[in-house]
């Protein structure tokens, strides 16, 4: 067994401040009031069909980002930060950015433990860097702090409005529960080959 440690107590993750051209992030959000109706509650990959079970692995809700005129610039300075971050810190064979995700926490929302790297897409690749960029501003919620479970225990962000934290897709990581509020954060997950 390969023991999966942090040399040196590098962190894992990367915090991008500043990540959406603020014209960019205006458009997304226009996009998301134009879209409100796409807004649902986010579904669970479960064996378990009760709607209970479910809601005390994940209660948020989502919207797929399509790409079209309003998320096009959006969409742009999200990849070239990714590739940046990934040139610069993680080095992972990276082929294509999936459709973003938006999604909203309100009171009690959260998403339990979990790793994105389960899921594999048509062509049998893998998510291998994943990132969380806060929509909203960081003082119209409370609570929601994204967390990570390493080596060392638990730890979390909370990160400010556009603000994104990039981190590899095989980490263990939540959203706790808000306490009140409204959290807002689009997730994205960018898929290469597997590691090997």
């Amino acid at each position: 067994m390969i023991k999966f440690f942090n040399p040196n107590n590098k962190a894992y993750e990367a915090v991008i401040q500043n990540v959406v051209l603020p014209e960019n992030l205006a458009n997304f959000e226009k996009w998301v009031e134009e879209n409100r109706d796409e807004v649902k509650s986010a579904e669970v990959i479960t064996d378990n069909d009760d709607e209970n079970t479910k809601k005390t692995v994940r209660d948020s809700a989502i919207a797929w980002v399509q790409h079209n005129e309003l998320t096009a610039d959006f969409y742009d300075n999200v990849t070239r930060c990714a590739l940046d971050v990934n040139n610069q810190k993680f080095n992972f064979n990276l082929q294509y950015l999936e459709m973003l995700q938006y999604g909203e926490y309100s009171v009690d929302g959260h998403y339990d433990w979990h790793a994105d790297d389960v899921l594999r897409s048509d062509n049998n690749d893998a998510r291998k860097l994943s990132f969380s960029l806060l929509i909203s501003d960081d003082d119209e919620y409370e609570g929601g702090e994204l967390e990570f479970y390493g080596p060392s225990g638990v730890y979390n962000y909370k990160p400010k409005r556009n603000e994104a934290v990039f981190f590899p897709s095989f980490l263990l990581h939540r959203v706790a529960p808000v306490t009140s509020g409204l959290r807002k954060s689009v997730v994205g997950w960018i898929h290469g080959p597997d590691f090997v």
